[in-house]
């Protein structure tokens, strides 16, 4: 739900808390990782523009998330 509403922090947080972590928690869990790399190469004061396979590749993360 965080990921979902962009609360990558938040939603970490949760995952990292959850005393058992099952297939679909470490999916949404990877998802996250991989949405927060995206958030910092896009914040990485614009040395790197995504491209179109980041831009799938953080679609699909989304989706899992």
């Amino acid at each position: 739900m965080y990921a979902k509403c962009g609360s990558l922090d938040d939603a970490l947080r949760v995952f990292e808390s959850m005393p058992h972590k099952n297939e679909v928690s470490w999916n949404a869990g990877q998802a996250l990782e991989a949405l927060s790399l995206f958030r910092r190469m896009s914040k990485d004061n614009g040395t790197v523009q995504p491209n179109d396979t980041n831009f799938i590749g953080v679609l699909s993360a989304w989706v899992h998330a």
